[in-house]
């Protein structure tokens, strides 16, 4: 018995000495009226001593056709395409995905086995466990017995990781799993870091960035990432996620903190699997430990010598940022000092004040 599938199914009849007359049924599902096609055929059968052609519907009615006398029938619809496996366990991937890459010309393909020749319709569907994909196949024929279908991956998937696709399709139906690959590159560069700032130690270090070139990027997002120093701790790398360029391109570390000796601060940077080391020079600090800075300055000192007396001087107060420019400039300013008292915050400009008075040079207002 053939089993056929058909949104239009015709019957043509020819009896001897009679014009071709033709049969056409059909369930109109709105109305129920009987007009002349017929649709959801599930099978066609003929009766015992076949004097009658019986047609089984889906909904399991049955129509019968008086054969007496028919010279030829002549079928005309469409086979849905069936088949009897589906392996998305053994796909081809062309192309690849990035995670935060739009895709560009992917596609996958997956075979299958049993199938009947038959027409499928255009079929899309969703990636979940990552997001942002879709698979689409189009509309066609399937081959008869063992073939292949070829879908379509369009959108940015938004994670690395594994993205699924239930796919169902002919009576079928399997996960598809495709592997979407994070940022990569191939090579860090992190013996030519360039420094415009001085470390040292026990001074909490002015806003600092350094640029690490890297070779072989993928587009990909990476994420952000945190290092601490070593051999003298006190010091944060961070970088903040972004996206890597296609090819060569450089990443931008944020150093905060405040070495607690002096000697060489190490940072291992490990970015996409790829590891390399900076060593940043931390100079020792001329100043008593308990020396307090007002607001984290530190009295950079710079010899200047009279030409006439050649005695040295420093070229700026205590606590001032830079050289006077100018009569008024008051970052040259620098702090107040009480004489004979130690830096513990009472030279800052913006400390507080008391009418009590002391009798050591260390009190405790």
């Amino acid at each position: 018995m053939k089993t056929l599938y058909s949104f239009g199914f015709f019957l043509i009849f020819s009896f001897p000495g009679i014009v071709s007359a033709q049969i056409i049924q059909s369930v109109n599902k709105s109305s129920n009226s009987v007009s002349n096609q017929i649709i959801e055929i599930d099978s066609i059968r003929f009766n015992s001593d076949k004097t009658k052609m019986e047609i089984i519907l889906k909904n399991g009615s049955t129509e019968s056709h008086e054969i007496s006398g028919i010279k030829d029938v002549t079928f005309s619809g469409k086979l849905i395409g069936e088949i009897s496996s589906l392996k998305c366990n053994n796909f081809v991937l062309i192309g690849s995905l990035v995670h935060g890459v739009s895709a560009n010309e992917v596609s996958v393909e997956v075979g299958f086995e049993g199938g009947n020749g038959g027409l499928y319709e255009e079929k899309i569907f969703t990636s979940t466990g990552i997001e942002g994909l879709t698979a689409n196949l189009k509309a066609g024929k399937l081959s008869e017995g063992n073939g292949s279908l070829i879908f379509n991956i369009t959108g940015t998937p938004s994670s690395h990781g594994i993205a699924k696709f239930k796919i169902i399709f002919g009576g079928q139906e399997c996960l598809l799993e495709i592997n979407i690959v994070p940022g990569q590159i191939s090579f860090l560069e992190c013996a030519d870091v360039f420094l415009e700032n001085k470390f040292i130690e026990r001074i909490p270090i002015p806003d600092t960035k350094v640029e690490i070139l890297y070779r072989g990027g993928n587009g990909g997002v990476f994420k952000e990432q945190t290092f601490k120093s070593t051999k003298v701790e006190g010091l944060t790398a961070i970088l903040n996620s972004g996206t890597f360029s296609n090819g060569d391109g450089s990443i931008i570390l944020s150093i905060s903190g405040s070495p607690l000796i002096d000697g060489k601060a190490i940072f291992t940077i490990e970015v996409s699997g790829i590891v390399c080391t900076i060593e940043l020079e931390v100079t020792k600090n001329i100043y008593p430990k308990e020396t307090l800075f007002c607001g984290d300055i530190y009295t950079e000192i710079i010899d200047v010598i009279n030409p006439r007396t050649g005695r040295v001087w420093m070229d700026r107060n205590l606590g001032a940022s830079q050289a006077a420019t100018h009569i008024s400039d008051n970052l040259a300013y620098g702090d107040l000092y009480q004489w004979g008292r130690g830096a513990d915050g009472h030279q800052c400009r913006n400390s507080g004040t008391t009418t009590s008075l002391s009798s050591t040079d260390q009190p405790n207002h």
